[in-house]
Order: structure tokens, then C-alpha cells, then sequence
């Protein structure tokens, strides 16, 4: 029967077995026509979160392709409209690092804006992330109105590591560094919380900070790495704060500037 139909545990089994099939692997078995992902409880009940249906290697490499980009998943479209509302006020979050690092001495201090379109579904957590990027990358992307794709490396890549208007980025989430380093390869971070509510004080208890790294390459293809791990501070304790900030131009269709996303279902 399992010439025809497997069942895998975890989706990690499932590409090993893909891979091994791609590869050529056909000494322990043939890959599975139908193939299940799911976990079977105690009374042999097996619950399934994706079935994959495989009759040849074309199709098997377009799953794996379908595996390798939706790991996790965006949650809301990343084809997006840049329209003209002057004064658009976005969620910004201020995150004060106590590391004396900062201007004459005082701690390291710098903001990160609201920006839904990259907002993150762990599925194997099954926790959403709202996504905050550098001051810098919100006004270079917003700065010309029309429609752009923001996982295009060519539409966005630069722009999300530059500084704006001459001025150097925030060396803690870029790499970008002129007039030396212009060229790709550039490697930044994007900002997630878990939370977007409270944090309008500094008293305020703070929900935990992410953070989550891209790639651009000489070809100017923008890669995210699959992992949002705990910021890093450097060891170095900090804190935040929400407030609003007025920006021109806005994304169409997210106008409530300091509201989540969908359940990423």
C-alpha cells in the first residue's frame, strides 16, 4: 500500500522523501502517489494539513517549489498600490537600545514603521507577526506612487537598505553602507511583533521584539530567511514604544494604520 499512499508526521518527512525521489532515490521506495501531512492522535485518528497528490517528477518539483516559498506564509497581497495622501499617519515603533551606543553616549535609539504588507504566518507556531521596517525603507518604497511587488528584488530590494534622501541607513538593520558599499550583496532585518496593542508609554510592560532577515544578491533577488528569532540587543536590555507618525503617500488598502492582519489561515 505504500507504493501509493504514505502518511507523514511532520512536513520535514515529507521533503526529505520528495528530495531523495528528485535526486533519483529510489532505493528504500518509490514516492507516494498521495501523500498526507498530519499527526495521528492516540486513537489512530489521523489529521491531515495538507494532502498532495504526485503522479511525476514535474509535479513533485512544483511542490517542492510551492514547499520552499510557502514554509510560512504572507498574509495579506504583496502587490501593492502607492497612492498620494499627504500627512498619512502610520504605527511607528520606538526601540531605545540601553547600550550607550547612541549620539554623545546615550543609549542606541531608532524607529521602525507599520508596514502590513510583510506581515508573516509561522504555521508551524501557528502565530501571525506584524511587520515593522526602518524609517529609512518606508519612505524610499513609498516615495513614488503606482503599483509594485514587494518580494520583487528589482521593484524593492534597494530600497529597503538604502537610507533616504542622501542620508546613510540604521547600520543595526542594514547593510547598505555609501559611498563604499553600493553594490550588492546587501543582507537587513525586518522588525515583528506579536502584539501591536499597548507600548504608548514607557512604563508600559514591553511585549517581546523579533526580528527576521533578508538578502539581496548581485542580481539583485530579495530572499527572507524562514526563521523569526528573538531581537538582538547585544545583550543589552531595551524597551518600546508605539506612537503615530505623519508620512506622504500611503498604501492602498491600509489606511487603519495600526490595525493586524487576517488569522493567515
Amino acid at each position: 500500500m505504500n507504493k501509493y499512499l504514505k502518511l507523514f508526521e511532520t512536513e520535514d518527512d515529507f521533503k526529505s522523501c520528495l528530495e531523495a525521489k528528485i535526486g533519483g532515490d529510489n532505493t528504500e521506495m518509490g514516492f507516494p502517489n498521495v501523500s498526507v501531512i498530519g499527526v495521528e492522535d492516540s486513537n489512530g485518528n489521523f489529521s491531515a494539513s495538507d494532502v498532495f497528490y504526485i503522479k511525476d517528477l514535474n509535479k513533485a518539483e512544483a511542490v517542492r517549489e510551492y514547499l520552499r516559498l510557502n514554509g510560512s506564509r504572507w498574509i495579506n497581497p504583496t502587490d501593492i498600490n502607492i497612492v498620494s495622501s499627504e500627512g498619512h499617519e502610520i504605527k511607528t515603533l520606538s526601540v531605545t537600545i540601553n547600550n550607550h551606543m547612541g549620539y554623545n553616549g546615550y543609549p542606541e535609539n531608532w524607529a521602525v514603521v507599520r508596514f502590513q504588507p510583510y506581515d508573516w504566518y509561522d504555521k508551524k507556531t501557528n502565530t501571525t507577526y506584524y511587520a515593522f521596517i526602518s524609517n529609512d525603507a518606508y519612505k524610499n518604497i513609498t516615495y513614488s506612487t503606482g503599483n509594485i511587488n514587494v518580494l520583487d528584488g528589482n521593484d524593492i530590494a534597494i530600497n529597503l537598505v538604502k537610507g533616504y534622501n542622501g542620508y546613510g541607513p540604521n547600520e543595526r538593520l542594514s547593510s547598505y553602507n555609501p559611498p563604499d558599499n553600493t553594490v550588492p550583496p546587501f543582507h537587513g532585518k525586518i522588525i515583528y511583533v506579536k502584539d501591536l496593542s499597548g507600548h504608548t508609554s514607557y512604563n508600559d510592560t514591553l511585549h517581546e521584539i523579533y526580528e527576521r532577515t533578508f538578502n539581496v544578491d548581485a542580481q539583485s533577488n530579495l530572499t527572507f530567511n524562514d526563521d523569526i528569532k528573538p531581537f538582538e540587543a547585544d545583550g543589552a536590555s531595551y524597551h518600546g514604544v508605539y506612537y503615530s507618525n505623519s508620512y506622504n503617500n500611503a498604501i492602498e488598502g491600509y489606511i487603519d494604520s495600526g490595525s493586524g492582519s487576517g488569522s493567515g489561515n
